[in-house]
């Protein structure tokens, strides 16, 4: 099961609340600023049972479809930081 963690970033000297996807106590990727998007992600990970290494895939492809609806500020993504298993 996958459960919604939030955990802080520094970004440009300003310390940000990150929402993060996390299985097993482990961080697989902190991706957005948005609480509702986050949540909505981990329940519908969790209804299809995704497996682990496709999470980083579909996280991606559902912040890109998002952030076409809105403003590209709430996201905050950071491709540099994801945490593989």
């Amino acid at each position: 099961m996958y459960a919604l963690v939030k955990t802080e970033k520094e970004v440009d000297d300003e310390t940000v609340q990150i929402y993060a996807v996390e299985e097993n106590g482990r961080i697989i990727c902190d991706f957005t600023t948005d609480k509702a998007f986050a949540l909505k992600i981990v329940h519908l990970l969790n209804e299809n049972k995704v497996e682990s290494n496709h999470v980083i895939d579909i996280i991606e492809d559902m912040v890109y479809s998002w952030t076409q609806r809105k403003a590209r500020e709430t996201v905050l993504f950071f491709y540099s930081k994801l945490y593989f298993l």
